[in-house]
C-alpha cells in the first residue's frame, strides 16, 4: 500500500525496470495472449524505456489493462493523475484509450468505475514532448485502497504509450513554471518571451509574479526580468503571461531560468524551470538517416520519396544534405549485402535510435520521421529552416584522396570544423560515414537504384572550445572489396563523406558537412582482371564529361527519377569527351558501362 500523509506525490513510475513494474498487474483480455502492454525503448519521455500497447497483429480484438498498485488517498482532500502519453496512428485507427478505477480489486474488472474515455475524436494526444494529461480523481479520495487502470480497447487500432506515471495530491498554494512558450529552441533575432505557468495548488491565485534569467555562454546575466499573471487562475489551469523583447548575440546560446515568485508557495521545489535557447544564424545541413531492409516490401515504397529529396538537395558537384542509407537484418532473411558489408556500425545504429521497424528515418538524430514516408520531405524542410548550428565545415582536397586497388578502396579524408558560436560544455563525438552514392542493385523487394548506402564508420571525440576555434582532423581508411556474392560492388567514382557532430546524451546533432571524393580519385583498378586504365566520371549541366585514357566501348542508359528509361546509347570514348543529352529539363539517373566497370550518377538538364 502507496500512502502519504501530507501533499505531494504518492506513486511515480517512469517503466525503466520492468512492464509491468513490481506492484503492477497486466490484464490481457483480447481475443489473442502475449500481445499486451510491455516495456519498449521506442519513444520515452523521460529515461530510456515507456509502456507500450500496440494494435499488432491487427486481426486481434484488443482489451489490454495497466492497474497501478494500491494507493492509499484516506488523508487527501484532492487527488489528480499525470502522465504523459504519446501514439501511432491514433487520429486515423485509435478506438479507446480509457482510465478506471477501483476501490475494492487489482485484477477483478467489474469492480472498476470509468473516470474517462477518450476517443480520436474528443481527445489529442499532446506527444511525449507536449504537456501532460492531468485527470482529476478527487472523487475517491477518502479511500484507503484505490486502484488505477489504463485500458485499451480496439481491433487494428493504435500504438499507445505511457510514461512518468504520477499520483499526485496538491498543496494548498503551489505554482509552477510549465515552459519557455517563445522563443523556441532556435531564435533568429530579437524575440519577446512569453512563458506558461499552472496553478499547481488547491486555492485559486489572482497574482503569479514569474521572473525569466538569460543568461550568455560565460554565465553572465544577459536578461532579467519580470511579469505578473494576473486575474483568477483555478486549481491545474494554465496561463501565458509575456516578458519585454530581448536581442542575443547571435554567436551564444543562452540557459534560461524561469521562476516562479508566488508568495507563500507551499512548495518550492518546483518553483524553477530551466533549458537552453540557441541564437546561432547559420542554417544547419540536414542529417538524414534512413534504415531499410532489401526484404522488405514498404522500403520499396518508400524510396521514391527518399530520392525526391536526394534529388531535390544534391547536383553534380555538390551534396546539400548529410544523407546515410543504413541496412537493417530484418524482416526475412538474413541476407542484405549492404548490411554484411559491414555490419557492427548498422547495428549499433540501430540500436541508437531503438528502431524496431523499416522503412524509418531519423533527421537530425532528435526528429522521429519514423514510417510515414510522405513526411519525410516536409520534416526536412521544416528542420532546414528552423535549426541553426554553431559550426562549419569545410574539406581540404590537397590532403584527401581515394584510390582503388585489387585489395578495395584506400581513402583520406582532411577536414577542418570551425565553431562560428559558443558551444555547451558537454560530450561531443564527431562521425564520419562513407556512403556510396548511386548503386545500381536488384533488390528482392523490387528496388533497383540506391543512393547513399552505409559502407564504413570513423567515431572518434569532439571538445568544443572557444568561438573561433578550429578543430582539424585527418583520418585515413580502406573499404575491403565485398566477398558477400550479391553485393554489386564498391564504386571509387561514387564515394560521398558525410561528417556530422553529435552529442550522445541527447542525440542531437550539431552541425553536418559532406564531402565528394569524385575530385580527388586517382588511378581505378578493379579487382581479378587486366582492365587497368584511367578514366574520369563527371556529370555536367545538361551531360557527362568522359575522360578516358584508352579508347574504349561506351554503354550509356539514362532514367528518370522513377525509373523510366528514357535513353540507351552505344559509342566510342577516348580522351576527353562530352555527352550531351537531349533531354527535356529535370533530374535523371545514369548508367555508365565502360569495359568491365560501371558507373552510377545524378544528371541535371537545364
Amino acid at each position: 500500500m502507496l500512502s502519504i500523509l501530507v501533499a505531494g506525490t504518492i506513486l511515480y513510475e517512469g517503466f525503466e525496470t520492468s512492464v509491468p513494474p513490481a506492484g503492477w498487474e497486466v490484464l490481457d483480455l483480447g481475443s489473442a495472449t502475449g500481445d499486451s502492454w510491455y516495456q519498449t525503448m521506442t519513444k520515452a519521455h523521460s529515461g530510456t524505456y515507456s509502456a507500450k500497447v500496440t494494435y499488432y497483429p491487427s486481426t486481434n480484438t484488443k482489451d489490454e489493462w495497466l492497474i497501478t498498485p494500491a494507493v492509499d488517498l484516506s488523508t487527501a482532500t484532492k487527488a489528480y493523475l499525470i502522465f504523459y502519453e504519446d501514439q501511432d496512428y491514433w487520429s486515423g485507427y485509435g478506438e479507446h484509450h480509457q482510465i478506471l478505477i477501483s476501490t475494492t480489486s487489482q485484477t477483478d474488472t467489474s469492480t472498476f468505475t470509468l473516470v474517462l474515455d477518450m476517443t480520436p475524436t474528443d481527445h489529442t494526444i499532446n506527444g511525449f514532448d507536449g504537456d501532460p494529461m492531468i485527470v482529476d480523481i478527487s472523487d475517491f479520495v477518502g479511500n484507503s485502497t484505490v486502484y488505477i487502470a489504463f485500458r485499451y480497447t480496439g481491433l487494428d487500432a493504435d500504438n499507445w504509450y505511457l510514461d512518468d506515471v504520477e499520483i499526485y495530491t496538491p498543496y494548498n498554494t503551489d505554482a509552477k513554471p510549465m515552459a519557455l512558450v517563445e522563443p523556441s529552441e532556435y531564435v533568429s533575432g530579437s524575440f519577446t518571451p512569453v512563458v506558461r505557468v499552472q496553478n499547481y495548488g488547491l486555492d485559486t491565485l489572482n497574482s503569479i509574479p514569474v521572473r525569466l534569467i538569460l543568461m550568455d555562454p560565460y554565465g553572465n546575466v544577459a536578461y532579467d526580468q519580470t511579469a505578473t499573471v494576473s486575474g483568477a487562475l483555478g486549481s491545474m489551469d494554465t496561463a501565458s503571461v509575456s516578458f519585454p523583447s530581448f536581442t542575443p548575440d547571435s554567436r551564444f546560446y543562452y540557459q534560461y531560468l524561469v521562476i516562479t515568485e508566488l508568495p507563500g508557495d507551499e512548495n518550492p521545489s518546483n518553483d524553477t524551470l530551466s533549458g537552453y535557447i540557441y541564437a546561432y544564424d547559420r542554417p544547419m545541413m540536414v542529417l538524414f538517416e534512413r534504415f531499410t531492409q532489401h526484404n522488405c516490401g514498404p522500403c520499396a515504397s518508400a524510396d521514391p520519396y527518399q530520392l525526391s529529396i536526394y534529388s531535390s538537395h544534391v547536383d553534380a558537384e555538390n551534396y546539400n544534405i548529410g544523407m546515410i542509407t543504413y541496412q537493417t537484418w530484418w524482416p526475412g532473411a538474413n541476407n542484405d549485402p549492404f548490411y554484411h558489408y559491414d555490419t557492427m556500425p548498422q547495428r549499433n545504429r540501430v540500436l541508437y535510435y531503438k528502431v524496431n521497424a523499416v522503412p524509418w528515418v531519423y533527421i537530425n538524430g532528435v526528429v522521429n520521421a519514423s514510417y510515414y514516408y510522405t513526411q519525410w520531405a516536409s520534416l526536412v524542410s521544416s528542420e532546414e529552416s528552423y535549426r541553426t548550428t554553431p559550426l562549419e565545415f569545410s574539406f581540404d582536397t590537397s590532403n584527401s584522396l581515394l584510390y582503388e586497388d585489387s585489395l578495395g578502396i584506400h581513402g583520406r579524408l582532411t577536414l577542418s570544423a570551425t565553431q562560428v558560436g559558443a558551444m555547451l560544455s558537454k560530450e561531443y563525438r564527431l562521425r564520419v560515414v562513407i556512403v556510396q552514392d548511386s548503386v545500381y542493385y536488384n533488390a528482392p523487394n523490387g528496388s533497383t537504384f540506391h543512393v547513399m548506402k552505409f559502407r564504413h564508420w570513423i567515431d572518434t571525440s569532439f571538445t568544443a572550445g572557444d568561438t573561433g576555434s578550429i578543430h582539424t582532423y585527418t583520418f585515413d581508411f580502406f573499404l575491403p572489396h565485398p566477398v558477400w556474392t550479391s553485393d554489386p560492388g564498391l564504386d571509387v567514382h561514387h564515394m560521398v563523406a558525410v561528417a556530422f557532430i553529435q552529442s550522445d546524451d541527447d542525440q542531437k546533432v550539431w552541425g553536418v558537412g559532406t564531402f565528394n571524393f569524385k575530385n580527388v580519385v586517382s588511378v581505378a583498378e578493379r579487382p581479378g582482371g587486366g582492365d587497368v586504365w584511367l578514366v574520369k566520371v563527371i556529370s555536367t549541366r545538361g551531360g557527362i564529361d568522359i575522360f578516358s585514357s584508352e579508347e574504349r566501348d561506351a554503354e550509356l542508359s539514362v532514367f528518370t527519377v522513377s525509373g523510366r528509361r528514357v535513353l540507351s546509347d552505344v559509342f566510342k570514348v577516348s580522351g576527353e569527351t562530352h555527352y550531351r543529352l537531349n533531354l527535356p529539363k529535370g533530374a535523371y539517373f545514369y548508367r555508365l558501362r565502360i569495359g568491365s566497370r560501371t558507373w552510377y550518377g545524378k544528371v541535371l538538364v537545364f
